[in-house]
């Protein structure tokens, strides 16, 4: 019972449990008044579980289609949020925030997740080794 019970609670169903405010956020926003604030964490804690779904869908292609086709993969998904925002915000005609996103992401990117890459395979290696066809193929994207 216990080895159930431990393998129901990883980390990663821990977050498939979040899936619950997916449907409370959608049926807050439709149906009651509520203040904004509160609608925007109910909203963050609905997105968590879905950003977890995506990254392990991309995972899951990648292993199916290599490198190459897992790596474009997962460019093409990991910038559903800004590509999200993008739609609303140019429905809104709030060009400056599409700007600012694509910018920011751009920014991200390369700044965050590559300067954090380096950082955590420096602490855990003391020499890193790179494949030079793969970092050309994901420079080009």
């Amino acid at each position: 019972m216990s080895i159930r019970l431990s393998k129901l609670l990883n980390i990663s169903n821990v977050f498939y449990i979040l899936f619950i405010f997916v449907p409370i956020t959608i049926i807050l926003d439709a149906f009651f008044p509520i203040n904004y604030t509160i609608l925007f964490v109910i909203s963050v804690l609905a997105l968590i579980p879905l950003a977890k779904l995506v990254g392990d869908t991309t995972e899951h292609l990648a292993e199916h289609y290599g490198n190459t086709g897992g790596s474009l993969i997962n460019v093409t998904f990991s910038n559903t949020p800004e590509i999200i925002l993008s739609i609303v915000a140019i429905q809104a005609g709030l060009f400056d925030l599409v700007k600012a996103n694509i910018v920011g992401s751009i920014l991200g990117q390369i700044l965050l997740v590559f300067g954090l890459s380096l950082i955590v395979g420096g602490l855990r290696n003391k020499e890193q080794i790179f494949n030079s066809k793969n970092i050309s193929f994901h420079i080009t994207l």
